[in-house]
């Protein structure tokens, strides 16, 4: 019952192999997982491009640059990678891919920013532009830069009002003071008003036995009264003065409801797409096509005996021609029915279809000729090789979020992986547009895969033919194959 076992140990390369396979869904997890593990701690590592328009304006007679202040804030705010550039640099910068998202804050902004608490006054509208078609996730993660940059103007202007009306209700404290002065003046003129009133009343009373010395009193006390109520005009003016003088200080602002809303909600943020995305599935595609085209790849070598021994052809040349024709059919066959599907199965609109189709059949082509070359060569340990090449790809070509939010490890080997440049190239078909990896340089990468590829299983078909032990090892490494 303990056969097999006995033939692995005796079998060194079985005894690896079966080791090694165990090992490939801790390898496929600890290299894709840790990929994605926590992109949103990473934001910092995406670009933002924010183009400062503002040409500044002047709130309660002192200039402002609400703009200015922004940027000055946003050199202490790590949530992204904040960079400021002109509008036609920011712009290239998103469609290559290098930015994603550009927060645009207008010339007039410190102009609304002064009039908020005017009559008519009106939000800041700042554009907020995205690329979606370079990488989904991306342009969702880079759309909070508009309320990054929100905030910061919220702050800015709440800053602003807040001196503003603390030097307003200044004045008013200052001119309360002398209205106090004047009420206290105008205390005194009333008690000097009651005492001659008091007098006067007096000289009245003894009006009616002697007109002569009481009369003279009854004059002095009207005089006395006349006096006071003089003060007490004056004293009346002097405070209607310093209230409106008070008032003064807050004419300049309009302290509505509405006006107080749009204080605490000074922004409106106006999105953007660069390129038109119908749905989630337009941008993921590229991806899983990549992926299942090199993974057909691994299933052609795997089912298909491309190992064959020498024996069965009459030189090398025959061997390298018959197998690398039937493997440029397979790939292009491959490539055309996943196009096919892709297109009318899903009706999935692509702007430039030609450039769709090419890219799918190059890599479908690449992906067999290169994984049957480490197959031809190694074996079953080839095998193994293009699945860890498989994984390596899936964790580290962007096709989900961007690089920019993975590890170093995974930036690191990023722009040497030929998915990397594949699905860009499948995106930019599909959007039309030209990212930083673009469509050209796919390509020449394709073309380096295949040709390179085809000159070296030429080179091994003629020291297979000319070396027999290089033959040997090489079907021993591949035992199962016929």
């Amino acid at each position: 019952m303990f056969n097999d076992f006995k033939v692995l140990f005796k079998n060194p390369l079985l005894l690896i192999s079966v080791f090694i396979t165990a090992a490939v869904p801790v390898i496929y997890t600890a290299i894709f997982l840790g990929s994605m593990w926590d992109p949103y701690s990473n934001m910092d590592e995406m670009e933002i491009a924010v183009v400062n328009e503002d040409t500044g304006s002047e709130l309660d007679g002192e200039s402002i640059n609400v703009g200015e202040d922004v940027i000055s804030n946003l050199e202490d705010n790590n949530d992204f990678d904040w960079q400021v550039m002109d509008y036609d640099k920011a712009q290239q910068h998103l469609e290559d891919g290098e930015a994603f998202g550009v927060v645009v804050i207008p010339e007039s902004t410190s102009e609304s920013a002064g009039k908020m608490l005017e009559d008519g006054g009106a939000p800041i509208d700042i554009d907020l532009y995205t690329n979606p078609g370079f990488n989904y996730m991306g342009s969702v993660i880079g759309g909070q830069a508009g309320n990054g940059v929100s905030d910061e103007i919220s702050t800015s202007i709440t800053e602003l009002y807040t001196k503003a009306l603390v030097s307003s209700l200044s004045d008013v404290h200052d001119s309360n003071e002398e209205l106090i002065d004047g009420l206290n003046t105008m205390q005194d003129s009333t008690s000097d008003l009651i005492d001659a009133n008091t007098e006067l009343q007096s000289g009245l009373d003894a009006a009616g036995a002697a007109l002569g010395e009481e009369g003279e009193a009854l004059a002095s006390g009207n005089n006395q009264i006349t006096d006071g109520l003089e003060a007490l005009q004056d004293g009346q003016g002097e405070m209607s003065s310093q209230v409106s003088e008070g008032n003064e200080a807050l004419n300049d602002f309009s302290l509505t409801d509405s006006n107080a809303e749009l204080i605490a909600d000074p922004v409106n943020i106006n999105e953007h797409e660069i390129v038109d995305i119908n749905n989630y599935g337009q941008n993921f595609a590229p991806f899983i096509a990549a992926v299942s085209l090199f993974l057909g790849a691994v299933a052609y070598s795997v089912i298909y005996p491309v190992n064959r021994k020498t024996e069965f052809y009459p030189n090398f040349f025959s061997m390298f021609a018959s197998k690398s024709l039937l493997m440029i059919f397979h790939g292009a066959l491959a490539g055309t029915l996943l196009y096919l599907v892709i297109h009318f199965g899903f009706n999935m609109e692509i702007q430039n279809e030609p450039r769709f189709y090419l890219m799918v059949c190059l890599w479908s082509i690449a992906s067999v000729l290169f994984v049957v070359l480490l197959v031809n060569v190694l074996g079953n340990v080839g095998k193994f090789i293009a699945i860890v090449l498989l994984i390596l790809q899936l964790s580290s070509s962007a096709g989900t979020f961007p690089i920019d939010t993975a590890g170093a490890f995974y930036q690191n080997i990023h722009p040497y992986l030929p998915m990397s440049y594949v699905i860009t190239a499948l995106r930019e078909a599909i959007f039309n547009f030209e990212a930083v990896m673009s469509y050209n340089d796919a390509l020449i990468y394709m073309g380096v895969i295949i040709f390179g590829s085809l000159l070296m299983m030429l080179l091994v078909s003629f020291l297979k033919f000319k070396l027999p032990a290089f033959d040997e090892i090489s079907n021993k490494l591949g035992e199962s194959e016929s």
